[in-house]
């Protein structure tokens, strides 16, 4: 069960789908897509999972190693992990070394994740719907409804990031859409038994290192709160409590709010702090630290809870600073829950 206040945690936010409209080519994902340089002179093509193939084979390994224009390059490194200040789960702080990978902008959005519905149907894992399309709490409620046979975004919520997806269907979300864009899915099994495969092109949730990491703006920066050190800076990066919840239900401006509005981070990633909880892959272990897994941390073995990060459009200061963490039930639907995806780090263009 989480440790922070219901009030809190309850709260989750919708993924955005970006200028995902009109996009070219022969990619047809939610994400307008830019692709990887080939060698001048290939009979084969040259970027990594593409060796030694002929040149009629090339287009397939370009579309396996295309990058989004809303997906941003985040070079590996070694950074200091946790916090000395804040809660117990968060000590000991200690050095992690993390791989090359690439990450969303934004949060998956509403207008995203219908396409998946509307591909794959709302389907039960780990005993609950990958998504509450009934759920409601703290005046806010899910803004993706059930028409007949498809789904529909209301009007006007469309880059709202999706809420009240549980972790399994962040995790379907990902495999789908590595699926659509002739990647190779990271995932296996079901329920608690479902694993990663980290060798896999296709998208997945970030790692609690992988996400942190990203947060504090990389290896050239460690913020407290996603872009900045300053609570007189918040306002400008992020939605919490102070600019989205203490006006009351009745305010313009209270509640989830669309995607991107705010400031980046160094990196150029937008919301990690704040609108909405962010699930990732690992299992919750309050001791987990301790174990000082320094290369690539991929989390607990096992476990009853998935972690969540950055805090939401609800959440205190503290609860919206990159080193905090938080955990849920994997098949749970939070008002406040949303995710990002990442995929693996490619080869430079």
């Amino acid at each position: 069960m989480s440790k922070k206040p219901i009030a809190m945690i309850a709260l989750l936010a919708l993924p955005w789908t970006g200028p995902a409209q009109g996009q070219q080519g022969a990619f047809q994902g939610p994400f307008p897509v830019e692709t990887l340089a080939l060698a001048d002179n290939p009979p084969s093509f040259c970027l990594p999972g593409g060796e030694g193939l002929p040149a009629s084979s090339a287009a397939v390994a370009a579309r396996r190693w295309a990058v989004s224009d809303d997906f941003v390059r985040v070079p590996g490194g070694t950074y200091r992990m946790g916090s000395t200040a804040g809660s117990i789960d968060e000590k000991p702080l200690h050095a992690v070394r993390v791989s090359d990978f690439l990450i969303g902008k934004y949060e998956v959005t509403n207008a995203q994740f219908v396409e998946f519905l509307n591909a794959k149907g709302n389907q039960t894992e780990g005993g609950s719907p990958w998504i509450d399309l009934d759920g409601s709490s703290l005046g806010e409620r899910c803004r993706i409804r059930q028409s007949e046979d498809s789904f529909v975004v209301e009007s006007g919520f469309e880059n709202h990031p999706v809420v009240l997806v549980s972790w399994y269907g962040a995790c379907a979300y990902a495999d789908w859409l590595s699926q659509r864009e002739g990647l190779r899915p990271c995932h296996s099994g079901t329920g608690a038994q479902k694993s990663c495969d980290w060798g896999a092109d296709g998208y997945r949730l970030p790692t609690e290192a992988e996400w942190e990491y990203a947060a504090g703006g990389g290896a050239g920066s460690r913020t407290k709160w996603a872009g900045i050190n300053k609570r007189g800076q918040m306002e400008d990066f992020m939605w919490f409590q102070d600019n989205a919840a203490a006006q009351g239900q009745d305010a313009p401006g209270y509640g989830l709010q669309p995607v991107g509005k705010r400031q980046p981070n160094a990196l150029g990633l937008y919301d990690m702090s704040g609108n909405v909880w962010e699930w990732c892959w690992d299992w919750y272990k309050a001791d987990y630290y301790a174990q000082n897994e320094r290369l690539d941390p991929q989390g607990p073995s096992s476990g009853s809870y998935r972690v969540l990060r950055g805090g939401s459009w609800t959440g205190t200061p503290d609860l919206c600073q990159v080193a905090n963490r938080d955990n849920y039930n994997p098949a749970s639907h939070g008002i406040s829950h949303g995710f990002r995806l990442v995929r693996r780090g490619l080869a430079a263009d």
